[in-house]
């Protein structure tokens, strides 16, 4: 995916889900990929939501990205989003599709739509999450400054 480009339409996957998919179209959307087998993901984990609880205009919507057999089991995601408190919903993502819908390499790895679900920015590695919290800090609240 490249900047500009809009939100893969996803309705058509039936995917499990953890805490709900509500999402509201008048915000921003970051998209965040994650396994519960990447030890930076789960550090990432536990600081995202005081991270967009500061800055509020945000919503967030995660993938759980399965690496092992272990990794496809859902009570064991079930019970790592529990532990770190986890409240965003969390698409179980246990084919790749999303991975392959948004040609992601490597988790954890961030997508920021605009109110318009274009792309704006994306990130992946271990450095994603502080360049994440540098784009919502930048934005001062206001959803025109998601995009360059």
């Amino acid at each position: 995916m490249k900047k500009g480009d809009p939100i893969p339409v996803m309705d058509h996957l039936d995917l499990p889900c953890i805490n709900g998919t509500e999402e509201r179209k008048e915000t921003p959307l970051l998209i965040y990929f994650w396994s519960i087998s990447c030890f930076t993901c789960k550090d990432i984990s536990s600081k995202l939501y005081e991270a967009v609880k500061e800055l509020g205009e945000v919503q967030v919507k995660t993938i759980h990205v399965p690496f092992s057999e272990e990794d496809l089991k859902t009570e064991r995601v079930k019970r790592m989003v529990k532990e770190t408190g986890f409240s965003f919903p969390v698409i179980l993502d246990q084919y790749h599709e999303w991975v392959k819908m948004f040609e992601v390499q490597a988790v954890p790895a961030f997508f920021l739509f605009d109110a318009e679900r274009r792309l704006s920015r994306k990130a992946m590695g271990t450095d994603g999450f502080e360049k994440v919290k540098a784009w919502l800090q930048g934005t001062n609240g206001t959803n025109a400054r998601y995009r360059e």
